[in-house]
């Protein structure tokens, strides 16, 4: 994870990783790191999601379905803004920003090709062997 990422989770949580566990890495390098050092986990801000990241479930709540609830998942973080003094926040200072907008998620649907109905399927099916998966390249 990247240095602001473990500050935050540090004081989130209420202590410093133990020692070893966790890797600080440039958030431009994040990608690269993980993929390269497998098996291997981050957390990186939802903005940052990409295609090459596999965004995991955790207790049944995922940041990339539209039914998400950010109240009850372990890694949203809440910030406030407190002072001592009276604050003199400008009117037009936002603070309800969320890098999550369930209105821009697409739910796609991926279906066989015509081609693999019928015959096809059936011999793919009884025949099929395990499938492998490698890493691409790009």
């Amino acid at each position: 994870m990247e240095e602001s990422t473990l500050m935050t989770f540090t004081a989130l949580w209420g202590g410093a990783p133990a020692a070893g566990t966790v890797q600080v890495v440039p958030a431009d390098q994040l990608l690269d790191a993980a993929w390269n050092q497998m098996p291997a986990w981050a957390i990186i801000p939802f903005e940052q999601i990409e295609p090459k990241w596999k965004v995991l479930t955790i207790d049944g709540q995922s940041p990339i379905q539209k039914s998400f609830d950010s109240i009850i998942y372990p890694l949203t973080v809440t910030y406030r803004l407190t002072c001592s003094e009276p604050c003199q926040v400008p009117d037009e200072l936002d603070f309800s920003y969320q890098n999550r907008d369930p209105d821009k998620l697409a739910t796609v649907i991926l279906t066989p090709s015509p081609r693999w109905c019928g015959p096809r399927q059936r011999r793919w099916t009884q025949k099929a062997s395990p499938i492998r998966v490698r890493r691409s390249a790009t």
